[in-house]
This record gives C-alpha cells, structure tokens and sequence, in this order.
C-alpha cells in the first residue's frame, strides 16, 4: 500500500480520574493522542498486477480527460458564437 501523510494532529483529551473514598485522595490526569492523518494512493496485495507507479500514472491522464470534457460542453457555444447565431439560454428546451 502507497499512502502519504496529510496532517499531524491530536486526538481528543482523555481525562484520568483516581479517588480512593474517605481517604482525600483525589488525582486527575489528562494525554492527548498523536495521530496522522493519511490518504491512500495505492492499494496492493499479493498477486497484483498494478504497481504504485502503474496507479501514479493512471491518476494523471484522467485529470486530462476531466479537462476534455469540459472544452467539448463549451464547443456548441463557441460555434453558435462564431456563426453569429445566439445560443439557446440553458434553462430551455
């Protein structure tokens, strides 16, 4: 598994409380827990064909594609602009 960390942070406080009755013996103590706070890029396991590098690579060209879609919804306008036609408001049918 690939993974990288994103953020050190601390867990909620933990209050510890000791009392022995009719003694007056009364001690609190408090601990924070260290965490980090991680994201997955990769998952792996025995008989994978995929490396981290494989997944690293994959994950880029879609960014494009993403990208692509949105240049090929803004083709019609651009055309019906260089037509000199108005472009139907997007609201109608």
């Amino acid at each position: 598994m690939t993974a990288r960390v994103v953020a050190a942070t601390r867990g909620p406080k933990i209050v510890v409380y000791k009392y022995k009755a009719k003694k007056r013996y009364r001690r609190t103590q408090g601990a924070r827990a260290e965490q980090s706070l991680l994201e997955v890029i990769a998952v792996s396991g025995p008989g994978s064909k995929r490396t981290a590098r494989a997944a690293k690579a994959d994950a880029e060209p879609k960014s494009a594609k993403a990208q692509s879609k949105t240049t090929k919804a803004a083709l019609p306008k651009a055309k019906a602009a260089e037509e000199g036609a108005e472009p139907a408001p997007e609201g109608s049918e």
